[in-house]
């Protein structure tokens, strides 16, 4: 790769399926009901059991009666089949999502990580690798990987450093993420066409909100936006994709890599573009605090909210409690469809999307069993135990129809299953075409599949590659690793202060987030990243 000008809307190369790892459980069904073989372990047991500790997130989701993060339905059956392929006592360590960086630096400092830890952000991974914290994996790898080398292919690169295998990732086969959706019923109602411009789009919210073609009244949400946190500030407020439309085609790749958000040709006027629509009383002034999506979800549910951007399958996926079709019951013709609203000065639509592969799965020094580790990570990648682990046990949770595996009792999964996206660290594949069979076939997205399809290939169109969720540099941005999570703070402050400004007082408050950002760190570490995309990209 060059510093040659290159156009944002380039899509990805190829695309990857851990994040619909997550929405199978309500989309696909499949497996045995007792340990696949074929291929299981390549390995022989040892003579004696051993113990194994392995990190899962806790999204504070699990429902009632489904049991906890660490013991329910899906840990025991991994537990009990493990024991049997491998003689390893199987064990959960769980770390709140919210905190998952602050908690791992804490466990690595004082070696009391579990046996297998994992991290979205390269920069922790290869902080880890300098400074020696975690297992080269390489020669394990050749005696007990042969799964995983198979599943993973080139990808198995993303998890080298100079040619050391430091961590895995997880293998994904989708990159569709970020998706658009607005209310159709109330767009038929005011004779307004399916916005395809950012001006058709905020002319139908403003309508929305002078007209109130439902009724709501007051408390009627023209543009739903949410929480952003360390962990997920890459969505922007819910607001993602409506600013990488303001953002320059011609950016520079060097650009795109290296600058923070803030700074990318364009950024300032999308951010503008969200004070106006605060202005107009299009937004909920209180978005910042609403945890867990919980104002925004019922708003969804209840036909108070008109638009929003969220996970592509968000208002389908029986995951989120079927939000779509629980609006229909609420409201009588009611539809939260998807809209492709946000066209850049190319013509083309760019959304973030998932990158070529997930997590980085990491071995710490401090584990006293790397090769159980190893050979419990191939294990995972078997994709006959990662089929059972997202779908559950055929005829019982899910049955083929049709050649396709359709979910059985929606409820009965949603209790059973409900943890498989986390515990599927490896990732189970199908073809994109088979994903989309399934889900307009499954019954737990109800009215919702076609719509659920549609939304998976509009967030697929023009897909890009956001670099600072996925840095590609080779080394250790020293100055990210001191800096970074004040600069997402002063970043994400800066950004509420913005969108919520008064009126002429707009530009105030984003100069004085930039000036604070540059001013402590942030410019340090945009020289140490033009530095090392320089040397990377020598002729």
């Amino acid at each position: 790769m060059n510093g040659k000008k290159t156009k944002i809307a380039l899509s990805l190369l190829m695309v990857t399926t851990a994040m619909l790892s997550a929405c199978s459980n309500s989309t696909e069904q499949s497996t045995t009901s007792s340990s696949p073989t074929a291929g299981a372990t390549s390995t022989a047991k040892p003579a004696a059991p051993v113990d194994l500790t392995v990190e899962i997130f806790d999204r504070a989701n699990a429902p009632e009666g489904g049991g906890s993060v660490t013991d329910n339905y899906l840990t025991k059956w991994i537990k009990e089949t493990v024991k049997a392929d491998l003689n390893i006592n199987l064990s959960y360590y769980a770390v709140p999502r919210a905190q998952e960086v602050d908690k791992l630096n804490v466990l690595m400092s004082t070696n009391s990580a579990p046996d297998i830890i994992f991290t979205y952000y390269k920069d922790v991974y290869l902080n880890y690798a300098k400074q020696g914290g975690i297992y080269d994996l390489t020669a394990l790898m050749e005696q007990y990987g042969a799964d995983y080398k198979k599943l993973a292919g080139d990808r198995i690169k993303a998890g080298q450093v100079e040619g050391k295998q430091m961590a895995l990732v997880s293998v994904l086969g989708n990159s569709a993420l970020w998706g658009s959706f607005i209310r159709k019923d109330w767009l038929d109602k005011l004779s307004l066409p399916m916005p395809t411009t950012r001006d058709e789009w905020y002319k139908a919210l403003k309508a929305f909100k002078e007209k109130d073609p439902g009724g709501v009244g007051k408390d009627l949400v023209a543009f739903g936006m949410y929480p952003t946190n360390n962990t997920n500030m890459d969505n922007h407020y819910g607001a993602s994709s409506l600013l990488w439309s303001f953002v320059k085609s011609n950016t520079s790749e060097r650009d795109l890599q290296t600058l923070p958000y803030f700074m990318l040709p364009g950024w300032k006027d999308g951010v503008r573009f969200v004070n106006q629509m605060f202005l107009d009383g299009l937004i909920d002034p209180e978005f910042s605090i609403d945890q867990n999506n919980t104002k925004l979800k019922a708003n969804l549910a209840s036909g108070k909210l008109g638009s929003v951007s969220q996970n592509f399958n968000f208002p389908y996926a029986a995951s989120n409690g079927a939000l779509n079709d629980t609006l229909g019951k609420n409201v009588a013709g009611a539809q939260m469809v998807p809209v492709d609203p946000f066209k850049n000065d190319a013509g083309k639509y760019p959304k973030v999307g998932n990158p070529l592969y997930g997590m980085y799965i990491m071995v710490p020094k401090s584990s006293k069993n790397p090769e159980a580790a190893v050979k419990y990570l191939n294990w995972l990648a078997n994709q006959d135990h990662a089929k059972m682990i997202a779908l559950g046990k055929e005829n019982e949770h899910f049955k083929q129809v049709d050649g396709l595996n359709q979910a059985i009792d929606a409820k009965k999964n949603g209790l059973e299953l409900w943890g498989s996206g986390d515990l599927n660290l490896i990732g189970w594949q199908q073809p994109l075409e088979t994903i989309q069979k399934t889900a307009l076939a499954n019954p737990t997205l109800g009215n919702s599949g076609k719509l659920y399809v549609e939304s998976m290939n509009m967030a697929l169109k023009d897909s890009i590659i956001d670099y600072t969720r996925s840095p590609i540099f080779d080394r250790v941005i020293e100055a990210n690793q001191k800096y970074k999570a004040n600069l997402d703070k002063i970043y994400l402050d800066g950004l509420v202060r913005s969108i919520l400004s008064k009126s002429g007082e707009f530009d105030k408050a984003y100069d004085a987030m930039a000036a604070e950002y540059l001013k402590n760190g942030g410019q340090d570490t945009i020289t140490e990243k033009q530095a090392a995309y320089d040397a990377m990209n020598k002729k």
